[in-house]
């Protein structure tokens, strides 16, 4: 996509127990972590099954993706599979069909035309429906097994809620829908996805600000890894021959490897702002080190002043965001210079935590202080629906950082 930072901004392509007494949520953090299957090594080692939203205005970068597919395409050790959607309203080219069509993707030298073979048209898909998303996982694992499988979603990102803004992945003008991890629609979408192949390898967003804890946490009881930015996404995003190129050379890499591949792609050759690759099985370390963060201050309810301080000096994904995009790693470089030992040793745990789950950080100026992962700090109360409760709010069960960011809100 485009590389321009004017078309970034207008249009995103789319991160130690506590000794302080528990106050509520009694449940431990989780132990639930998914563990890989069994691999059939007679399929092969990858498929790559990209949920390409264009039915909005990113409609056009479409086939600027698909041909950069197809500079590399599958192969024998890897399938590559799009659903692409795009919209009646923002761009006439390439025939100007408005249906929802699956691709497999070949190899042509062609960037300015998609050759690849439309495998078939499923009508108007709603690309903001789980069952949609479902649909088209199950179809393309049936159709296009691999021992591991990556599922990327395509679109404009922010996050782990529902309803603009913050926070969806994958908005569907047409239909005005979204996917939401706090309601569970992403949690809905991929487990059948789940049940037929186990715990899906790896999971990668092309959209922005997805990179969150919140995001992770929720995808940790269905998947192994995950990549994901911070900030904003520009045009180009992933670069998707460098991913294929990669796999085509050492098809039997681990998925660590892969994930950080996905994530050098955007960061390091592209130049994202942010990007990074996570380990999911590492998440309950990082809710022990958050619940400790969340006691200190729990127990400590006239350190309220201090939290607003911190939270202020520490660094945000996007100054518009400040109030909820908080980077938690530098939140917790301000928590381990307080001057409450509790509260230093919470942002020790922190950095603990994030040095585990974090396996690569990209990030270019002016994120220098982007260490990873994102965190909900909102305390305007305007944009924290479905957070405590939501359906496929996992990081509320299984912590207490929601219980103190709550008490902060305007009665």
């Amino acid at each position: 996509m485009g590389p321009l930072i004017l078309t970034m901004l207008m249009a995103c392509e789319d991160e130690t127990g506590s000794n302080a007494p528990i106050l509520d949520d009694s449940a431990a953090p989780s132990d639930d972590v998914v563990s890989p299957a069994e691999p059939d090594e007679t399929l092969p080692e990858w498929a790559i099954y990209i949920f390409m939203n264009g039915d909005n205005d990113l409609e056009s970068y479409v086939f600027y993706d698909l041909n950069e597919l197809e500079i590399v395409g599958s192969s024998e050790s890897v399938h590559v599979v799009v659903q692409a959607d795009r919209s009646e309203e923002y761009w006439t080219g390439a025939g100007n069909w408005t249906d929802t069509r699956r691709y497999y993707i070949t190899q042509d030298d062609n960037t300015n035309q998609v050759t690849s073979e439309m495998v078939m048209s499923v009508g108007e898909a709603d690309m903001g429906s789980a069952t949609d998303l479902s649909d088209f996982l199950i179809w393309a694992y049936d159709e296009y097994p691999a021992q591991k499988v990556a599922v990327i979603f395509w679109n404009h990102g922010e996050a782990w809620s529902k309803g603009p803004p913050p926070p969806y992945i994958s908005w569907d003008e047409g239909s005005g829908n979204v996917l939401s991890f706090a309601q569970g629609d992403v949690y809905d979408g991929l487990q059948p996805l789940v049940e037929r192949h186990g715990p899906i390898d790896l999971v990668g967003f092309d959209a922005c600000y997805m990179g969150s804890w919140e995001v992770a946490h929720s995808l940790s009881t269905q998947a192994l890894y995950m990549t994901g930015a911070e900030t904003v996404v520009g045009m180009d995003g992933y670069l998707y021959p460098f991913i294929l190129n990669a796999i085509n050379d050492n098809p039997s890499m681990s998925t660590a490897s892969l994930a950080a591949i996905f994530a050098e792609s955007a960061g390091r050759v592209n130049a994202e702002w942010t990007h990074g690759a996570y380990d999911l099985s590492k998440i309950p370390q990082l809710d022990q080190a958050i619940n400790q963060v969340s006691d200190a201050f729990l127990t400590h309810p006239e350190w309220s002043n201090a939290f607003q301080e911190l939270r202020a000096a520490s660094a945000a994904a996007d100054s518009s965001y400040h109030d909820y995009f908080l980077d938690l790693g530098d939140f917790g470089v301000q928590l381990k210079g307080s001057e409450y030992a509790e509260l230093s040793a919470a942002g020790q745990a922190i950095e603990d935590g994030l040095s585990e789950l974090i396996m690569v950080n990209y990030n270019n100026s002016p994120f220098d202080d982007i260490q990873g992962l994102t965190i909900f700090a909102d305390t305007s109360g305007q944009w924290s629906e479905g957070y405590s409760d939501g359906a496929g709010a996992t990081w509320a069960e299984n912590t207490r950082w929601d219980d103190w960011i709550r008490t902060l809100e305007p009665e």
